[in-house]
C-alpha cells in the first residue's frame, strides 16, 4: 500500500465511527438537518439496535415499520403532521402549506427588515431572546395587509442568528431577497420524519419545519455553536441562519433556516447521505435508478473500500477541524 492509500485508509479507520458518533452524541436530532431532501434523523429502532445491541432483529424492525409506515385513510396519506389529500394538496397540521409558507414569507419579509440594525456583540441573554409580531390580515402600522389568516410570528435569539450569518458573510439584503423575493419550491421527499421541506428560488437555503423538542434543543446548543465558531471559523458542523414559530388558531409550526448543502454551482457525480453506521444504511433498488441517487454508508464501502484520496495538506486541515468539532 502506498503512503497515499496508507493516509486515506486511516482517515477512515481512525475517525469514522468515533467522529461521526460524537456529532451524533453532540448534536443529537438536529443531525436531522443535515439532508437533501431525503434526510432524515436515527430512526429509533437503530438507535435501540446500537445502544442496547438488541438481539431480536424482528421485534425492531417491526418497531421501524411502525415508526415509519405511510398511514392510508381513504384517499388521505399522512406523514407524521404532514397530509396529502385526494386532490394533491399538502397540509401540515392541517394548515394548507401554501398559505403556510405564503404567510411565513410575509413575517420574515418584515422581521429581517426590521433587524438591519447594525451588529453589536453577542451577550448571553441574547441566546434566550424571543420576540413576538402580531400580523391581522387588515394590516397595521407596521405590518402589510394579506389574504391569509391572522397569524403571529416568534423570532428566537434574532441578534444571535445575525451575527452567525455575519460570520458566514451573507449579506442582510441579500438573505431577505432569497427567502422573501420569490416563491419557494417545497422538496418533494418529505423524509421519514414527516417535516416539509422548502428550498430558495437560488438554492441557497432551506427551510425545514421542526418539532418543538429540536427546536429547544437546538437553541440549548447556540452558545457552543457561538464559541465554537468563534474559535474554529472553519467548522463542518451545520449552519443555521433563523429559528422561527408560526402560531394560528393554537397551531403552533416551527421552522429553521439552514444552508443548502447542496453546491449549486458543482456539478455532481456522488451524492450521500452518511450517519457513520451500517444498520440498514443502503440505498433502496429504486433510489438507484435516479440520474442522482443519494447514496448511503454501505453504498460508500462498496463504491470506495480504501477511503478517499486526499493531498496530505487536505487531509491535515480537514482531521483538524473534525477533531476541533468533536471537542
Amino acid at each position: 500500500m502506498t503512503a497515499t492509500e496508507q493516509r486515506t485508509t486511516d482517515l477512515f479507520r481512525r475517525h469514522p465511527s468515533s467522529t461521526v458518533s460524537c456529532i451524533s452524541s453532540n448534536v443529537g436530532s438536529i443531525t436531522d438537518f443535515l439532508l437533501t431532501s431525503e434526510h432524515s434523523s436515527l430512526n429509533k429502532d437503530e438507535q435501540l439496535l446500537e445502544n442496547s445491541k438488541v438481539e431480536d432483529i424482528s421485534i425492531s424492525e417491526n418497531v421501524n415499520e411502525s415508526l415509519n409506515e405511510l398511514n392510508i385513510s381513504g384517499n388521505k396519506e399522512k406523514l407524521g403532521h404532514r397530509r396529502v389529500d385526494e386532490t394533491g394538496h399538502v397540509s401540515y397540521k392541517r394548515v394548507m402549506v401554501d398559505d403556510l409558507i405564503k404567510s411565513f414569507q410575509i413575517g420574515l419579509n418584515y422581521v429581517l427588515g426590521k433587524h438591519h440594525q447594525p451588529q453589536r456583540q453577542v451577550l448571553f441573554q441574547d441566546f434566550k431572546q424571543v420576540e413576538y409580531q402580531d400580523f391581522p390580515p387588515d394590516g397595521s402600522k407596521s405590518t402589510p395587509k394579506h389574504p391569509y389568516a391572522e397569524f403571529q410570528l416568534k423570532t428566537y435569539a434574532q441578534t444571535a442568528f445575525r451575527f452567525f450569518r455575519d460570520a458566514f458573510g451573507i449579506d442582510p439584503s441579500s438573505f431577505m431577497l432569497s427567502l422573501c423575493a420569490k416563491d419557494l419550491r417545497e422538496l418533494p421527499n418529505p423524509g421519514a420524519s414527516g417535516s416539509i421541506f422548502y428550498i430558495t428560488a437560488d438554492d441557497a437555503y432551506v427551510i425545514k419545519t421542526v418539532s418543538k423538542k429540536e427546536a429547544k434543543f437546538l437553541l440549548s446548543l447556540l452558545p457552543s455553536c457561538y464559541m465554537n465558531l468563534t474559535q474554529n471559523p472553519f467548522t463542518l458542523l451545520p449552519k443555521f441562519f433563523g429559528l422561527f414559530c408560526y402560531q394560528s388558531f393554537n397551531k403552533n409550526i416551527r421552522f429553521v433556516i439552514m444552508n443548502n448543502l447542496i453546491p449549486v454551482n458543482v456539478k455532481l457525480y456522488e451524492k450521500y447521505d452518511l450517519k457513520g453506521s451500517i444498520y440498514k444504511r443502503k440505498a433502496s433498488e429504486e433510489e438507484h435508478k435516479r440520474d442522482l441517487p443519494t447514496l448511503k454508508d454501505n453504498d460508500f464501502k462498496s463504491q470506495h473500500p480504501y477511503g478517499l484520496t486526499l493531498e496530505p495538506f487536505f487531509y491535515d486541515q480537514l482531521i483538524q477541524t473534525i477533531e476541533d468539532d468533536v471537542q
